[in-house]
C-alpha cells in the first residue's frame, strides 16, 4: 500500500512539474511575441 501511495504522489508531482514547464514555455513565447509587436 505504501509503495502504491508513493507512486501516485511521484506521478502527480511529475505531471505538475510538466505542466509548470509548459506554462513557463508558453509565457516565454507570449513575451517574445509582444516584444516583436512593439518593435
Amino acid at each position: 500500500m505504501d509503495g502504491l501511495d508513493l507512486h501516485c504522489c511521484t506521478n502527480s508531482f511529475s505531471s505538475l512539474s510538466f505542466a509548470a514547464s509548459i506554462f513557463a514555455l508558453l509565457s516565454k513565447i507570449e513575451r517574445e511575441m509582444k516584444l516583436k509587436e512593439i518593435s
